[in-house]
């Protein structure tokens, strides 16, 4: 399992020396099921540097192979964005970029629909975010939960109406967080197809956990 996870590569492909591939698909497949993978990464995030969170969001390609998804397409986290048929990452990461809690989504999803999902547990962190996340209820949102929202404002905000809300959160835009640049560790997780050739397939989703 972890081999085809380190490679990306077809479970046919699987090298003689492992056992069968279907053996091992099969058990795979069983253990997302019962979410062991899900749990397994639950308890790698418990032990995790609380200090800030990063919120972002990805998109996966769904490979050639995944666009007849058993059970449709809104059961398969699948959906269609101006890149074609995709999945969207929703990932919470902790200071040292180590992920915490991910929600997969089609890729038509807005980042910030799926922002409560995501919220950081604690209180007292710096919670960074890029503009997909300009939003007054998640800046609000955070600050109920006792944290400090970093989140650039978009170019609309620069007119004079929104100068108030600005003023009453400096901390959420200028530059804190680079202009069109997201938070990298979405990208780093799941860029080079965590989601292999049946993207959004439930059987394949597990991926992103051990790939964390």
């Amino acid at each position: 399992m972890l081999w085809i996870t380190r490679t990306g590569c077809p479970w046919r492909d699987l090298p003689s020396e492992f056992p069968n591939w279907r053996s091992v698909y099969t058990r795979w497949r069983r253990w997302v099921q019962r979410r062991v993978w899900a749990q397994v990464l639950a308890w790698l995030a418990e032990d995790h540097d609380r200090e800030a969170y990063a919120v972002d969001a990805t998109y996966v390609r769904v490979h050639a192979h995944g666009t007849r998804a058993r059970g449709g397409y809104a059961a398969q986290a699948v959906g269609r964005s101006r890149g074609g048929l995709t999945s969207k990452v929703h990932l919470l990461t902790d200071a040292l970029g180590y992920p915490v809690r991910f929600v997969v989504t089609g890729g038509e999803r807005n980042d910030v629909t799926q922002a409560p999902a995501l919220l950081p547990p604690g209180q007292g962190a710096q919670v960074l975010c890029d503009r997909g996340y300009d939003a007054d209820w998640w800046r609000d949102r955070l600050r109920a939960a006792g944290h400090q929202p970093v989140v650039p404002g978009r170019q609309a905000c620069e007119a004079a109406h929104c100068e108030g809300i600005r003023a009453s959160c400096p901390s959420s835009c200028r530059g804190l967080v680079p202009s069109g640049h997201p938070v990298t560790p979405a990208a780093m997780i799941v860029g080079w197809s965590a989601i292999p050739r049946g993207a959004g397939s439930t059987s394949e989703l597990g991926f992103l956990s051990i790939s964390s």
